[in-house]
């Protein structure tokens, strides 16, 4: 075994190491939990108003294609951006109210639950990868955005391997 991956091991293995993780994988459930209710009330809200795209309207005109905007209804809360300012603030409106219904706490009505969970899993992933860079002697120069951007689909599968590996070491705990 190499002395990196010894060092990765006991950094792995370290107790913060684990509480980070811990933290981790709650704040992931919590999405996991959250996300499937968000994504509804907000599909439905969209889809029982049935806004149109007023945002890119100007930039058709400029680009012709009239017959492309037409019934261009806002179907996915991926799209809310282009909803005008009135409608954006509707759709806040009643996305607050169904968060409520749905016994969510979050702190006004521009704030959703699922964005506050994912900032906060974020937030958690954040932590655990530096933490864990910090105790690498070749990676000490290597900031988590480096390390998360430069290869993204490489990133994904070490953090989520370092995740298995830990739950299976709490397991057999």
């Amino acid at each position: 075994m190499e002395v990196q991956e010894i060092a990765v091991l006991i950094a792995l293995y370290s107790d913060e190491s684990i509480r980070r993780a811990k933290i981790l994988l709650e704040k992931r459930a919590e999405v996991a939990r959250i996300k499937p209710i968000v994504r509804e009330y907000q599909t439905r809200i969209l889809a029982e108003n049935r806004w149109i795209n007023e945002l890119e309207k100007p930039f058709i005109d400029v680009h012709g294609n009239e017959e492309k905007y037409k019934e261009r209804i806002i179907r996915s809360p991926e799209e809310t951006h282009w909803l005008a300012d009135d409608d954006f603030n509707e759709y806040l409106r009643l996305c607050y109210q169904e968060c409520i219904k749905a016994g969510f706490h979050v702190e006004d009505s521009e704030h959703c639950p699922l964005m506050d969970a994912e900032y906060c899993e974020l937030q958690a992933e954040k932590d655990f990868v530096t933490f864990w860079l910090k105790h690498i002697p070749e990676a000490q120069n290597i900031t988590f955005e480096k390390f998360k951007f430069t290869d993204p689909d490489r990133y994904r599968d070490i953090l989520d391997r370092a995740l298995v590996i830990i739950q299976e070491y709490l397991e057999n705990k």
